[in-house]
This record gives C-alpha cells, structure tokens and sequence, in this order.
C-alpha cells in the first residue's frame, strides 16, 4: 500500500466503519466451483431490488417533508448518506448522515438503530470517542445490536487499542461468522505482519458477498480490499484480477480505479496509470489520488502537469471543512514527502495523533518529524508504530530512512530491504529512493525481485 493510503485495510475506518452497523447476516462462501469471473458476470446479470443511492436519498428526504417526525426515514437517510460518502469518497455525506442521525434521535431518544449509525457516523469522520460511547450506549441499550460492537471495535481500532478492539471482534466472531468480523480481524493480522492468514479471511469474506444481495459497492469493496493485499505483498497479477472484478461488479468506482492505477504504475504502464487514477479523482478528488497523479506525471516528465495536481491539492489542504478534517494524515504525508512545508506538515501530524493513535498517527508524525530534522523524536515515534511487527513497505520505507539518517545502518538494511522484499515497486515516488539509500549502504537489490 502506498505511504499515503489513509488506511490498511481499511485501515479506513472512513471507507468501512460507516458500513459495519448495516451487519451482514452469517453465509456461506462459494463451494470454490466456479471462478472469479463466473461470479462477477452472475452479479452483473442480476437486477438489482435496491434503489441507486442518490435517489433513494431524494425519496426519505421527501418522506420527511411528509411528515417532519418521522425519525425511522431520518435514520434511513443517515444510512443512505453514508453509503453515499462510500461510493463517491465525497466526506460532506459523512456530515450530512450525522446530522440526520441527530435529527432522528431528537426525535426519539431511545432508538437504539438511530444511534448506532450516529455511533458509525462519528466513527467514519474519526471522532473516535464519541463513537465509541455511543456505540457502548447501543450495545448496553440493546444486546442483539451486532453492528454497535462492530463500531466499538472499530473505535478501539482508531485509538490503537488494539487488544481491546479484538477482543470486540472476537465476541462478535462467536456468534455471527459475517464478512464484516472476517474484514476486521484480517486488518489485525495484516498489521501484524500476518499476511497469509489475513488473505485467508479476506478471501472467505468476499466470496461470501458474491453469493448474498448486498450493494454492489460493498461486493466491490471486498474485492478491492484483496486487490490492496494482494499488491501490498507484490502479487501485482493477483491485485490487477480483483480490482478489475470491483469494476465491473461497480462500475467507476474511484477506491478500484485508483487500485488499478497503482497496479499498472507498479508495472511501468505510466500511461494506462495515469488513465486510471484521472478517472478516479474525477469521481473522487482526494489527496492520495491528485498527489499520485501529481507522482506519476513527474515520472513521466511532465512537472507542468503535475504542479496542476500539486495544486489542487494544496488547495483541500487550504480549505476548511470535513475533507481538510478527514484527510489531514494524507496532506501531512503529502506535504513531507515533496518538501512542500515541513513545519506545516508537522503541525498537521501532531493534530491527527490528538484525535487518535493508531500505529498510522506514529508513522505519520514520525515522518513528518523526520522531515523537521528531529531525528531522535522521530526515532521514538516510528518504534511505535512498529510495535505489533507489521510489515507495510511504506512503513519500513519510513523506518529505514529514519534510521539511516540517525547512523543507523544495520537498521536501516533491515526495514529498507524488507519494504522491497514484500513489494518492489511499493510507490511510485520511494520504491526507487530505497534501492538508492541501499546501495549507498552497500546493497545490491533487484526491482523486479526486491533481493
């Protein structure tokens, strides 16, 4: 995954906390009988019962004009939203499906569905605490309230208390074996280190949704959380075959199109990649996807084409509201990775880990440190973030330029090789700066084999 991903699998609570409280009902996996493509063309030839989302918005808002205390069509509309917020990346659904929720619970207080997804709602703009408290509130209020658990994991998770946040899932994993849990524990084991048994689940929960009438972007983003594992351990083939699945089960849908677009980077298809990730910040204009656009036109020469997409980052970066706020790890790895504004790049760091401290907030300051000289700070900081033995590439990229810079040597071998070794081509703006701070400690590496 790249440096700028806002999370691992998931690691976007923004992607994937908003959808938990709408909890999958225990399935099957597919007998392993018929291949990706079978099940892909099966859920492409079904007509969909569901309504498209921005319409069925239009519908209960309408339905509450009809009648203004109607706080079942409010929460419906907050779930709508942040569906919505999913499919489009655009955070301002995020503020709309809080506010709906709100809107509900005034109405009736004790309606424990209107505050799990409040609870959801906080979690996916990253107030982890009171989604955390409200979630504990729906749970405490109604015991069968799956999908809150889900959010109180979900709220350990962004606040690096990892232990307890497994010990919700697993609660949860014993009485409803859903894709929702597996995705979850996977991240576990994927920040772990763990990458073989986070595939196994995140295999077993995909093939689930192909065989349960779910939303088609929620079948997609399955798939493109295998696509994202599979090129975070170098399996470009692999990566390339689900993200493409996610596209034609949910067509422009800007999570896979900007996977795709790492994957054809990855393999040298500059110009196939640029396609991609264009189609993907026209859907969804964020940080990661305008800052590699941005990447991958300097690769190919083009600096007056890149400074445009600089730019339009530059200018979330300026302006206020829910995307500076959900997006502000990304503009801080932003601005430190082209020594755009170290000062502001840490001030934005130090903000985020005071919302939480998830073992991204350590990386994120630590680099951003790094990039302000503080070398011994940010020493401290990435042996944080390192601390459940995760093997992201971006991650050990960080470490082991902050070690190499602190004399480090042995150290720096060590997180630079295996950020290569998992996946050679891991960015398109570090994979190469890693083989040049190896060679200059004496490595000889390969870029088609990271060895």
């Amino acid at each position: 995954m790249t440096p700028r991903k806002i999370a691992s699998l998931l690691v976007a609570v923004a992607l994937v906390g908003a959808a938990a409280w709408r909890f999958a009902a225990p399935g099957q996996s597919r007998d392993g009988g018929g291949s990706l493509d079978q099940a892909v063309a099966k859920i492409r030839g079904t007509r969909s019962t569901m309504m498209p989302t921005d319409q069925a918005i239009r519908y209960f808002e309408l339905r509450i004009v009809d009648d203004p205390q109607d706080f079942i069509s409010e929460t419906y509309l907050c779930e709508l939203h942040q569906r919505r917020a999913r499919e489009t990346g655009d955070a301002t659904h995020f503020a709309e499906a809080e506010a709906a929720a709100r809107r509900a619970l005034k109405l009736n207080p004790h309606y424990t569905e209107a505050t799990g997804w409040l609870a959801a709602s906080c979690a996916a703009q990253h107030k982890f605490d009171e989604a955390l408290e409200l979630a504990r509130k729906a749970v405490a209020s109604d015991g069968r309230a799956q999908g809150a658990l889900i959010i109180v994991g979900d709220a350990l998770m962004g606040l690096g208390r990892y232990t307890e946040a497994e010990q919700a899932y697993r609660e949860l994993e014993r009485s409803a074996n859903s894709p929702a849990v597996a995705a979850r524990l996977a991240h576990l084991h994927e920040l772990r280190g763990n990458y073989d048994e986070a595939l196994r689940l995140i295999e077993a929960a995909a093939k689930a949704l192909l065989d349960q009438r779910e939303p088609k972007e929620e079948v997609a983003w399955y798939q493109s959380l295998l696509g994202d594992l599979y090129f975070e351990t170098g399996r470009l083939e692999s990566a390339a075959e689900h993200f493409t699945a996610a596209l034609r089960i949910f067509g422009d849908y800007h999570v896979a199109l900007a996977g795709l677009g790492k994957v054809r980077a990855a393999e040298g298809q500059l110009d196939e990649a640029i396609e991609l990730y264009k189609q993907a910040a026209e859907s969804s204009p964020l940080v990661s996807t305008l800052a590699t656009l941005g990447d991958l036109f300097v690769r190919r020469g083009d600096r007056t084409t890149a400074q445009l997409y600089f730019d339009r980052v530059e200018s979330i970066a300026a302006k206020p509201g829910p995307s500076q706020d959900l997006h502000r790890r990304d503009l801080s790895l932003f601005l430190a990775d082209h020594d755009l504004d170290p000062s502001r790049s840490l001030s934005l760091a130090e903000v985020d880990f005071a919302t939480r401290k998830d073992i991204f907030a350590y990386d994120t300051l630590a680099w951003a440190l790094y990039k302000n000289s503080r070398l011994d700070e940010a020493s401290a900081a990435i042996g944080e973030a390192l601390k459940l033995g995760g093997r992201q590439p971006s991650l050990c990229f960080h470490a082991g330029m902050i070690y190499y810079g602190r004399g480090e040597n042995d150290k720096a071998r060590t997180y630079l090789k295996r950020a290569i070794a998992l996946n050679p081509r891991f960015a398109v703006l570090y994979a190469d700066e890693a083989r040049r701070t190896l060679a200059k400690l004496g490595e000889r590496t390969d870029s088609s084999t990271g060895g």
